[in-house]
């Protein structure tokens, strides 16, 4: 299946921040094609949890601050 230009932008840059990660802080395993988007969906609701976990301490700690 040929990707789209949104796609092929998205994995460039993606691809280029993976590269910055020092090999031994990866992992990486090949994933069924049945299982990509469970997958991919468990990792970006993970990454949001953190962001916004982040979020709220920010903002607790602004009230202490202030």
């Amino acid at each position: 299946m040929k990707t789209g230009l949104y796609e092929q932008i998205i994995n460039k840059q993606l691809n280029a921040e993976l590269e910055q990660i020092p090999e031994e802080c990866k992992h990486r395993e090949k994933v069924d094609g049945a299982e990509a988007s469970r997958v991919l969906s468990t990792y970006v609701a993970e990454l949001l949890k953190n962001r916004m976990v982040a979020e709220v301490q920010l903002t607790q700690l602004s009230t202490i601050m202030q």
